[in-house]
């Protein structure tokens, strides 16, 4: 499979945005499209295949990972280079798992209900983000925009929302000299600007 990101295995161990498993990025993409269709009332036309040539037969359906890796049995296990056996999970703390994107129900919220989902399914926000990105730096470059209208959406309702400067928490990961020049652009009080819509806390 093709996408705008990327060649992208149908396997839900393969790796997307060498972040995310690739399962567990469709589930929040199929998630966010059934929060679309479902709870603002979107309304997607089917597509439609296009119908074979005639006296052509449908090409059988392929065969999906889970099979593949059912028929490969213990034989695929034992094809296993040494060391690359299944990495231990880490703990991870989701601070957004209990945000409810079907709490904004309705065409007329669909800006809040796409900015919730950009916050419970992260590789949602991380294609949002990208395509803010690539619209900042460099909008002459092409390729598809599909996920702008969502984008320009979250930032619109976000903006509307705007309240009086205050302090707030963020988490993130920054390098030795990326803490520097957040460092230096604090001491000379300057405004430090990211692209796209970013949450935080009240208090640590």
């Amino acid at each position: 499979m093709k996408s705008e990101f990327g060649e992208v295995a149908d396997n839900g161990d393969k790796e997307v945005f060498k972040k995310y498993k690739y399962k567990d990025a469709m589930e929040g993409l199929e998630a966010v499209f059934k929060n679309l269709t479902e709870v603002s009332k979107v309304e997607v036309p089917a597509a439609e295949e296009p119908a074979a040539p005639e006296g052509e037969a449908k090409p059988e359906e392929e065969a999906k990972p889970e099979e593949e890796a059912a028929e490969g049995g213990d034989a695929a296990e034992e094809a296993k280079p040494e060391g690359e056996g299944d990495k231990p999970a880490l703990p991870t703390f989701d601070p957004f798992k209990d945000i409810d994107p079907t709490s904004h129900a309705g065409l007329d919220k669909i800006g809040d209900m796409l900015g919730a989902c950009a916050l419970k399914y992260p590789f949602f926000g991380d294609v949002i983000k990208a395509q803010v990105c690539k619209f900042e730096f460099n909008p002459e470059c092409g390729g598809s925009m599909s996920y702008g209208g969502a984008a320009g959406l979250i930032a619109a309702v976000t903006e509307a929302g705007a309240t009086a400067s205050k302090e707030v928490w963020f988490s993130g990961l920054v390098g030795g000299d990326d803490f520097d020049e957040l460092k230096e652009m604090v001491d000379r009080k300057d405004e430090i600007l990211f692209p796209g819509v970013m949450s935080g806390w009240a208090e640590k």
